[in-house]
């Protein structure tokens, strides 16, 4: 592995610090110190989510700061995301108006985040589904009404996802049943908290979950992709604008009552985690009574040639851009990402070991 060099780490260093201020004048400090690894920066910025704040803190096509291609790709960016949000609010409404759930639809995640903290800025939040909760007496409903939409489907972990192509883009609907978690699931009990946990939105044509469930959430979900050792080889075992997510929550959230409920769903340690994380990476601001003592900080993945300890520290190994490649020799013969995931089939395990 090469390690990246001191140029390219003070520009990762420019960008998750802006991610986390908005500090317009972070990008002249940084080439006062020297030049950028404009294209290394973009690279990174893409596998992580961020190249909509990368956008945010140029000044577009006109800034001569920014190499001319590297800002025609940023711009690309903005207008594909605005125009892929615009396609899923439209069908978010569709599955709304057609009633094929029981229940007004909860959205999570990244859908929620954007009606929300990125309500005014939306292209920000990178986004590649939306997620939506259901109970499982309705998936026979919404996935017959996603197919006649043109959609095909698969079955997932902890529901089917709804995949359709176009000649603009790819979307994807990711239908929830009962608990949104891929790792250690509790169903009824998960389903009840976030049941129980919403806002209203849009007088009521759909739910989100509460900040606090939202937050706990975030960090659930990372640490599930973090424990799966086929989400390197994608290079999505941790995005970073998951982080983000979590440092915008916090400000937002009652501390006592998120933690109740992450002890609730026995999702604490993933809770702690995510803020921990969030911390040392983009330096969030640490609730008073949390307990660092308590954070369990993964090191390790286990996989079918046995647990492996990656060879850096957590903020050192998020400022790199080839885990997938240093995962890959320690499989050997079976480190090929298609071994692990394929489009049609998602995650997979080879017929041979």
């Amino acid at each position: 592995m090469i390690n990246p060099t001191a140029t390219q780490i003070k520009g990762i260093d420019m960008l998750l610090q802006y991610c986390s201020t908005k500090d317009k004048t972070l990008l002249d400090k940084a080439l006062r110190q020297g030049q950028i690894d404009w294209g290394h920066l973009f690279y990174y910025a893409d596998i992580n989510g961020l190249l909509g704040y990368l956008e945010n803190m140029t000044e577009g096509l006109e800034d001569p700061r920014v190499p001319f291609r590297i800002a025609v790709n940023l711009k690309n960016y903005v207008i594909k995301q605005k125009r892929r949000w615009t396609v899923y609010q439209e069908l978010i409404n569709s599955i709304i108006s057609s009633n094929v759930v029981s229940e007004v639809p909860l959205l999570l995640k990244g859908s929620a985040l954007k009606f929300t903290l990125y309500k005014d800025e939306a292209y920000l939040r990178n986004i590649g589904d939306i997620d939506i909760l259901i109970d499982k007496k309705d998936v026979k409903s919404i996935s017959n009404w996603l197919e006649s939409q043109g959609f095909w489907l698969r079955e997932g972990k902890n529901g089917p996802t709804a995949f359709k192509e176009t000649t603009e883009d790819r979307y994807v609907v990711d239908i929830h049943l009962e608990d949104p978690a891929k790792l250690r699931r509790n169903p009824d009990l998960v389903l009840d908290i976030f049941q129980h946990n919403k806002i209203s939105m849009n007088n009521g044509a759909f739910f989100i979950p509460s900040y606090e469930v939202l937050l706990v959430h975030a960090c659930k979900h990372l640490c599930d992709h973090e424990e799966d050792f086929r989400k390197a080889f994608l290079q999505t075992e941790l995005r970073l604008f998951w982080l983000i997510d979590i440092h915008l929550l916090l400000s937002k959230v009652n501390y006592t009552e998120t933690v109740k409920l992450a002890e609730q769903m026995k999702w604490k340690t993933e809770l702690l985690r995510g803020i921990w994380y969030s911390h040392i990476l983009l330096n969030t601001n640490i609730p008073s009574n949390i307990n660092v003592d308590e954070v369990v900080e993964l090191n390790t993945l286990d996989t079918p040639n046995g647990i492996v300890t990656w060879p850096w520290n957590f903020v050192d190994r998020m400022k790199r851009v080839d885990r997938a490649e240093w995962l890959s020799e320690q499989l050997g013969k079976n480190g090929k990402r298609n071994d692990w995931y394929t489009a049609a089939d998602g995650d997979r395990v080879p017929t041979i070991l």
